[in-house]
């Protein structure tokens, strides 16, 4: 069966080398929950044999099991269709009534029931994506200990007092799962390193991206889209309206694997997507053809890489990708810095 549904990696997708060191298992999430539903497996035992691996050579970390295209597509497009932190910021989740809502049926629901784990990540996405800088430390506090007791001390859960949510001030912090990754500092980073550019391009969630913040004024914008065994966007819909509905007015959809153009984009922003691509390395040839700037933001390996992700990527690994290309590169900025995010601009 597993034949069916998986295949081996033998090297390294990036610098080709056979040598690996063991990393950390992936965490459970949404993904790994449904799919070893799908596939009857326990979640444990998928994550084990999707277990991760790290090059010995060039710090790359990969799946040494990874799913077949098939699999992958419908997840993306019957499983999952809908991508759900793209959706998030246009949600009403991120409100204390919500909050409140979510903690009390957390209360009232045992462990092993198949709502517990959901319950627990969508809390801990609403809290750690507060803005902490206009809180009190007595707000502080209770917002870390939310998040110690989702973690590691369930029975707690049941003593949190409600009336201290409605202290917390609901503003979502810059790169935050309800915010989305644009940002007019982002935009200021971009215009630093190419002042005044004329095109852009950008790869992801339409949902996310900066598209609607850049001034379109004489520029070209572009969306580029991926695979559907890559990434979410067939599919991906609430009230009939698609993700690149939204942005569709305010550039030009192409197809990212066979675009082309005469003259190079000035900037490329890819938005957590580089890791989910079987071939990385095809990838990078493919932006460094079209795009003098490229800015990859992924999630920090150090968090672990999940089940949907197939590579997690560090400054080792990318210092290698830009050398290996004959490139420069530069990391985030002050802002960016303070996300769980990482920000690379290879040129």
């Amino acid at each position: 069966m597993k034949s069916n549904i998986f295949f081996s990696i033998k090297k390294c997708p990036i610098c080709k080398t056979k040598e690996y060191s063991i990393h950390k298992i992936g965490y459970k999430n949404r993904y790994s929950e449904l799919l070893s539903e799908k596939l009857k497996m326990s979640e444990n035992s998928l994550l084990k044999y999707c277990f991760n691996v790290k090059c010995k050579n060039c710090g790359l970390v990969y799946k040494k099991n990874w799913f077949k295209e098939n699999i992958l597509r419908q997840l993306f497009t019957k499983d999952i269709p809908v991508h759900p932190k793209g959706w998030d910021k246009f949600s009403n989740k991120f409100s204390e009534n919500y909050l409140k809502h979510q903690i009390n049926k957390l209360k009232m629901t045992k462990p092993n029931d198949k709502k517990f784990d959901y319950l627990k990540r969508d809390i801990l996405s609403i809290i750690n994506s507060i803005e902490l800088k206009n809180l009190s430390y007595k707000n502080i506090e209770f917002i870390k200990k939310i998040n110690f007791n989702l973690k590691y001390n369930y029975e707690n859960i049941k003593l949190i007092n409600l009336s201290e949510v409605s202290k917390l001030n609901f503003t979502s912090k810059e790169y935050s799962r309800f915010k989305g990754l644009g940002s007019k500092d982002l935009i200021n980073y971009l215009n630093k390193i190419s002042p005044n550019f004329n095109s852009y391009l950008e790869t992801g969630c339409p949902l996310w991206g900066n598209i609607d913040l850049i001034n379109a004024n004489n520029k070209k914008l572009y969306f580029g889209k991926l695979k559907n065994c890559e990434f979410w966007g067939k599919n991906c819909k609430i009230k009939n309206i698609y993700c690149q509905n939204k942005i569709k007015n305010n550039c030009t959809i192409i197809n990212f694997d066979s675009f082309d153009i005469k003259k190079k984009i000035d900037i490329s922003c890819n938005f957590l997507m580089l890791d989910h691509t079987i071939n990385p390395l095809k990838i990078f040839k493919h932006f460094f053809k079209i795009s003098n700037i490229n800015v990859f933001i992924l999630e920090d390996v150090k968090e672990g890489v999940p089940i949907q992700h197939f590579t997690g990527w560090s400054n080792f690994v990318m210092r290698f990708v830009a050398k290996k290309f004959n490139k420069n590169i530069k990391y985030g900025f002050n802002s960016f810095s303070k996300s769980n995010l990482k920000l690379f601009c290879i040129y």
